[in-house]
């Protein structure tokens, strides 16, 4: 009997995903952000700005986050 591999649950919309900074990989998961952040900086005190595909911008510290 053929049976065909299991999907991922959440594929990788973009392969540009891979190529981000772990970090970044995670706060866009928590974020919820299905593309590719547009630009990302280090804020100087461990937290991230991030501009999202859409425009939005978010400002992301693993630490504080709700």
């Amino acid at each position: 009997m053929n049976q065909r591999p299991r999907q991922p649950s959440r594929p990788d919309r973009s392969p540009a995903a891979a190529e981000l900074p772990p970090s970044i990989q995670l706060a866009c998961r928590a974020l919820g952000l299905e593309l590719p952040p547009l630009a990302y900086r280090s804020d100087g005190s461990g937290g991230w700005t991030i501009i999202a595909a859409d425009g939005r911008k978010f400002h992301w510290n693993a630490e504080t986050r709700p």
